[in-house]
């Protein structure tokens, strides 16, 4: 009677215990394209990750905050400052999408993902 096992980990290694010779050398070759494949998709998504904001629109945004803070912020000062913070919001939609990707590869959770990245949310003002 087979038994059925439900560990990846155990079920490849099961799998390939299986295996003649020659479809061997093949799925190892296959295994060392794929972990090849998750290194560069991990490298690519960190690097996406850890992309900083453009320092002209950190700066604005900064100044802009500080105005309306202070109550000194124009109409116009107002519509660029929604302007710049949906910008901004966008891009960290991306930032978090990265994330979900990377903890998905990681199969880790994205709580533990960030912490383990060391980020931080970003100051403006």
């Amino acid at each position: 009677m087979t038994t059925l096992v439900t560990d990846p980990t155990q079920r490849a290694i099961s799998l390939v215990e299986q295996l003649p010779p020659d479809q061997l050398e093949v799925a190892l070759d296959f295994l060392e394209q794929l972990a090849q494949n998750t290194q560069f998709q991990e490298t690519q998504l960190l690097q996406k990750i850890r992309q900083p904001f453009d320092s002209q629109l950190h700066h604005r945004l900064s100044q802009l905050i500080g105005q309306r803070d202070a109550e000194q912020l124009t109409p116009q000062e107002g519509q660029e400052l929604v302007q710049l913070t949906q910008q901004v919001e966008a891009l960290n939609v991306d930032r978090i999408n990265y994330l979900a990707a990377l903890a998905k590869l990681r199969q880790t959770t994205l709580p533990k993902l960030i912490k383990d990245l060391g980020l931080k949310p970003i100051e403006y003002a």
